[in-house]
């Protein structure tokens, strides 16, 4: 979860966002420390839906054999092996347009999670059989100018939708939304930073983690491979990971392509379904894990438009991606701006 984010829940009962607001949620701010602070849980584990399997992040669902008897009807369109799919994406990822944004312009991602529950408890010892749809968006507006203010927005990020028992819908927002809270929904983070610390130093914490390392990243997909398999993580830094959209989105095309083949490289890549444009391809995690990431690439621009797992296909995320002529203004609460 974003440091911003963290903070979001805090005075939500404030309808403006006051100076001694802003004060506040710059302290807060500086004591959150990634990694140091683990994030706060959700007042109820929230459940997966145990009825019927909810699809990936893609529309279409992936062909399987018939079997009648002994006799298997093969499907009649085989789908690409992942190899393949990765090489017409790296192809196609470095000659689309579609994240070359002109000065004042800015790459627009809004990236849109969707979990399915069932279950909820409106007090304690009591649980309401219902079904209903948690969906949270963030959308970040990042600057043809890197250096420049990236803008968050979080306005409505929290959305309750598709309840089964209607009149319950009410309860269930009050209990799962957050609610906007003391921080404001548009805040502005000068070149993508966002300000942590420990109570003794100032540090600073990034949007787009892998975006300070492109320079580092070789080109060529086996020395890509061993280079990510060599990679020692900074404190407050994650591990550069090949299935991070947005990371993945705003690398430069030819290290966008090295990571589509990079990812050709591993044992285990598969194609899940193809839809139109869109292929849907599983990835696995790596070292010891048996999860199988998944990522769903827009086969027209080569861009990841999706994410989310094999494991637990009920979670989902899906993005848009565009370049666009404005941003909305944002509020700073790093000291200085």
């Amino acid at each position: 979860m974003l440091l911003s984010e963290r903070v979001r829940e805090i005075g939500a009962d404030e309808a403006q966002v006051a100076e001694e607001s802003i004060q506040k949620a710059r302290r807060m701010l500086n004591r959150e420390i990634v990694g140091g602070i683990a994030p706060r849980a959700r007042r109820r584990r929230l459940r997966a839906w145990t009825g019927i399997g909810i699809g990936g992040l893609v529309a279409g669902a992936a062909v399987t054999a018939i079997v009648v008897g002994s006799v298997v009807a093969p499907p009649s369109t085989p789908i690409a092996s992942a190899a393949v799919v990765l090489a017409e994406a790296a192809e196609v990822t470095l000659t689309t347009e579609a994240l070359t944004p002109a000065p004042g312009q800015y790459i627009r991602i809004s990236e849109t999670w969707t979990q399915p529950i069932r279950g909820f408890a409106p007090e304690e010892g009591t649980e309401i059989d219902v079904t209903y749809t948690l969906s949270r968006t963030r959308t970040l507006y990042v600057p043809a100018d890197r250096s420049a203010d990236w803008i968050e927005d979080s306005t409505d990020a929290e959305k309750i939708t598709d309840v089964s028992e209607p009149e319950w819908k009410g309860r269930i927002e009050e209990q799962e939304l957050s609610g906007g809270g003391m921080m404001p929904d548009i805040v502005a983070h000068p070149g993508g930073r966002i300000m942590g610390g420990d109570g003794w130093a100032t540090h600073y914490y990034h949007l787009s983690p892998m975006s300070r390392l492109y320079d580092q990243m070789p080109r060529n997909p086996q020395a890509l491979l061993e280079w990510l398999a060599a990679y020692e993580p900074e404190s407050g830094y994650p591990s550069p990971r090949l299935t991070e959209p947005i990371d993945f989105n705003l690398a430069p095309a030819d290290l966008r392509a090295a990571m589509f083949q990079t990812m050709a490289l591993l044992p285990g890549a598969r194609v899940v379904s193809q839809d139109g444009d869109f292929t849907t391809v599983a990835i696995p995690d790596g070292g010891e894990s048996n999860w199988m990431e998944t990522v769903t690439i827009d086969m027209r621009r080569g861009l990841m438009v999706g994410r989310g797992s094999l494991d637990s296909p009920e979670s989902r995320g899906s993005l848009d991606v565009s370049i666009v002529d404005s941003a909305p203004a944002g509020v700073h609460l790093q000291p200085g701006n």
